[in-house]
């Protein structure tokens, strides 16, 4: 029988399965995770680099600095808040239920550029049914439950969803990435490969802050907008049969920024011919 993991192996294990790590074929490449256990929010990262003993090949080594609620376990993930789009959860607090939300004053490890992470404390909103989740900086309960139904809307995550079995969830957001691919694959590439997606495309869409940011500083560091050519070309081919859950709520949210930015640009258009 395999020997359990203590919180501070989990927690370290989660952080690596979902953010950038420091990697080299020749130096450098280690990657320290220290996980402590407070109830102030933190986290940080510092980039090191290292030279190769022998030749003049560098590389580079992170160190992480990760600190969790005490009650992590109970508070966090006992109740499926671990990871959410993408985000570990660090701290939970009681939750506010409006409706068939429920709202958690939470604090998640978000990531900045190149390797650098940040505590970010706020709210996250999370549909019972579906499991959808919203992440909202600041704000408040109702903000948040307002976010996360944006999203579900935008998103078209069915309201009415009440099976919360893990394989009902997975086929109705590989259905939904369907239907949104569909639309886009209507649209020729040549035609539509110009249009530029931008920040706030991805908001419209419905998409959460934090989300669109990690994607943007994970495909495009240091950049604003991105064609649609471009975002095709970083994100590859997309199989949903093949897609695990997080790399399904990713692809949905790309597709979704993309629709809305066709949408806009020929509003634009239609506003351009008409003066």
């Amino acid at each position: 029988m395999a020997k359990k993991k203590t919180l501070v192996q989990e927690v370290a294990s989660l952080f690596r399965a979902n953010y950038r790590l420091a990697g080299s074929g020749w130096v450098g490449g280690g990657n320290e995770i220290t996980v402590s256990i407070g109830d102030e929010p933190k986290a940080s990262a510092r980039s090191r680099k290292v030279w190769h003993r022998r030749h003049a090949w560098s590389g580079t080594d992170l160190e992480v600095g990760v600190t969790v609620s005490p009650s992590w376990r109970r508070s966090v993930h006992a109740r499926g808040l671990a990871v959410l789009d993408g985000l570990l959860t660090t701290h939970a607090g009681r939750v506010v239920r409006v409706g068939e939300v429920d709202a958690y004053p939470a604090s998640w490890v978000r990531q900045g550029r190149g390797l650098s992470i940040r505590a970010e404390t706020g709210w996250v909103a999370r549909h019972r049914p579906s499991g959808t989740s919203y992440h909202l900086p600041g704000g408040d309960a109702a903000r948040a439950a307002a976010g996360l139904r944006r999203k579900m809307r935008n998103q078209a995550v069915p309201q009415e969803e009440k099976d919360e079995r893990r394989r009902r969830i997975r086929e109705a957001r590989r259905a939904r990435l369907e239907r949104l691919m569909g639309k886009l694959a209507r649209h020729d590439l040549s035609d539509v490969g110009h249009v530029v997606v931008t920040r706030r495309d991805s908001l419209k869409a419905g998409n959460c802050e934090p989300g669109t940011d990690q994607f943007i500083d994970t495909f495009f560091p240091d950049r604003t907008s991105a064609t649609i050519a471009e975002i095709a070309a970083a994100a590859g081919g997309t199989d949903p049969a093949g897609l695990d859950e997080r790399h399904l709520t990713l692809a949905r949210q790309i597709a979704a920024a993309c629709l809305a930015a066709i949408g806009r640009h020929r509003r634009e258009r239609r506003g351009g011919a008409s003066n």
